[in-house]
């Protein structure tokens, strides 16, 4: 198949690729305007939203159904191969889309002449009016501008594609420090957690009135803690770990399963100091649900022996 006497595999792009660009710039400029105000036009006010929907709809209905038509036609008019048929394939698919607007212009301007001939005249408000009328002063400098910006990307070329973002968002390290800490709670590895978690001077907080409640200061004193938590078979789920700063929150659920009996939302604070838990504070969702469980579990021995043995001399 010879090559279209429009367009070549050596063509110039300012006199044979650019014009096109600017025309149907000024065109889609022209139209646009008129095609988003006219579904408005006699539409009651408070079913604009409606129209403007419908419109939508049947512009995008028109861009699937207008490409795919486009590329059958395309695939029919190239034979050959190669570039030359390829060129002819394009020439084909654009006098295809002039011919459909051609007759689309037909259609409207005879359903308007018959939709004007039969009307007659209603008076309508100065906001209606507004809402439903387009200048052409109006219409111009949309497609000037429009226009304008076409012609400008045409000959500085296309802007460079974005970099997409590849996996999710990068973690704070500060939470991913946290879901290991949990990792390892939930292994029941009391040794990682005092050798890779916990800060020397670690300071964590249980709030509340009952035995385990209260600062325990050092990791021999956490650990001692969590140790009394094993032994009730407390659980944990992590819900949600955000960072600010120096500082973690989270919301997880915890339960006991030796023996069943608390399964509240619990809120921690973590204070990270130099990649280590240095502090932190436990809320209960439920502060007397927790007292009430940990009375239970961890009764105090009678006196004087819940007394410490320094205190009984």
């Amino acid at each position: 198949m010879t090559d279209s006497p429009w367009t070549t595999p050596g063509c110039n792009y300012l006199t044979h690729i650019l014009p096109g660009v600017v025309v149907m710039s000024v065109g889609q400029g022209l139209a646009f305007a008129a095609i988003t105000a006219a579904p408005l036009a006699g539409v009651p006010q408070a079913r604009h939203g409606v129209a403007g929907a419908l419109n939508v709809t049947a512009q995008q209905l028109g861009d699937s159904l207008g490409v795919a038509a486009l590329v059958t036609v395309a695939h029919m008019a190239g034979t050959s191969g190669g570039q030359s048929s390829v060129l002819t394939e394009y020439h084909t698919a654009y006098l295809a889309a002039a011919v459909a607007a051609l007759g689309a212009l037909a259609i409207a301007v005879l359903l308007y002449d018959h939709h004007m001939s039969g009307t007659s005249v209603v008076p309508v408000s100065e906001k209606e009016l507004l809402l439903t009328e387009i200048s052409r002063a109006n219409l111009l400098r949309a497609a000037g501008v429009t226009a304008a910006a076409a012609a400008a990307a045409a000959i500085a070329g296309p802007e460079p594609a974005a970099a997409a973002p590849v996996g999710k968002p990068r973690e704070h390290p500060n939470v991913t420090l946290i879901r290991e800490y949990y990792d390892a709670y939930g292994k029941g590895d009391l040794q990682a957690l005092r050798t890779r978690f916990f800060a020397r001077d670690i300071l964590w907080t249980i709030p509340g009135h009952h035995p385990l409640a209260g600062a325990k200061e050092g990791p021999d004193e956490v650990l001692a803690f969590f140790e009394a938590l094993g032994r009730a078979g407390f659980k944990a789920e992590t819900i949600f770990l955000a960072a600010d700063g120096d500082w973690v929150v989270d919301l997880h659920r915890g339960w006991s399963t030796r023996p069943k009996g608390l399964d509240i939302t619990w809120a921690l604070a973590f204070r990270i100091k130099d990649g280590r838990i240095a502090e932190a504070i436990n809320y209960p969702g439920d502060q007397h649900a927790a007292d009430a469980y940990f009375w239970k579990v961890f009764p105090l021995a009678d006196l004087p022996d819940r007394l410490h043995p320094r205190s009984r001399n």
